[in-house]
């Protein structure tokens, strides 16, 4: 491999050989990149991600007034949650950012009022 390159003035190209180049391996397909989104609508329980990922945010699409969301690092319901939100009485539309990480699982409870909301996580 010659890589050719000239000096800023214009003057006599400059030769560079590699003997012997690093091999260049390229995977036979990229691996797909970006977050993941989950719906959620009604009151439940959600095992969003089984295992250890990141919690990039919250989207609430139709938030229903006193209704909560309660986010637990599990893969159910159980122990300590590391959030819990209460919509208020005269609730909009809005994006919660989280940007955090969870190392077991990430569970979503929708309880007390059933709303419309996405989780996005990788």
């Amino acid at each position: 491999m010659i890589l050719k390159t000239r000096t800023e003035e214009g003057g006599s190209p400059l030769d560079v050989q590699f003997d012997n180049p690093l091999p260049v391996y390229l995977p036979a397909a990229a691996p797909v990149v970006g977050y993941n989104a989950t719906p959620i609508t009604g009151t439940e329980t959600k095992i969003v991600k089984p295992d250890a990922g990141f919690l990039k945010r919250l989207v609430f699409n139709k938030p229903v007034a006193t209704g909560t969301v309660t986010l637990y690092d599990a893969q159910s319901a159980v122990g300590t949650p590391f959030a819990i939100v209460t919509i208020p009485a005269s609730p909009m539309p809005v994006t919660l950012d989280y940007e955090v990480r969870f190392l077991v699982g990430l569970t979503v409870v929708v309880g007390t009022a059933a709303q419309d909301l996405t989780v996005v996580w990788i």
